[in-house]
């Protein structure tokens, strides 16, 4: 089998201490890559006149969504009154049951 990397030759030890080496590069280089990501973004706030915490705190503010709303259900099951669907998503099985025995959706509405 021939390797990519013209790794054939090398013995076992040699692999292990090969791979030894590529991990520590590998970890050097992820650290690497943080403190540019991290450069980046002091730079970018910078541009705006912001520190990165005043950054930082702006996008947690701005990134909360508001709750859903819970939508007020449009039909109810006549024979058991606590079961109800809003109309949205697919239809429960109480409502597909009567639908098949001929009632329509209008039968249903609250």
């Amino acid at each position: 089998m021939t390797s990519k990397f013209g790794l054939d030759n090398y013995s076992e030890v040699e692999l292990g201490e090969l791979i030894k080496e590529a991990e520590k590069l590998k970890a050097s280089k992820a650290v690497q890559t943080k403190i540019n990501a991290y450069d980046q973004l002091l730079e970018i706030a910078k541009g705006v006149g912001l520190s990165l915490d005043e950054l930082i705190q702006f996008g947690q503010e701005n990134s909360k969504k508001e709750p859903k709303k819970a939508v007020e259900p449009k039909y109810r099951n006549k024979a058991n009154p606590a079961e109800t669907w809003t109309g949205r998503g697919k239809q429960p099985k109480w409502l597909v049951s009567e639908l098949a025995n001929g009632k329509n959706l209008s039968d249903f509405l609250i």
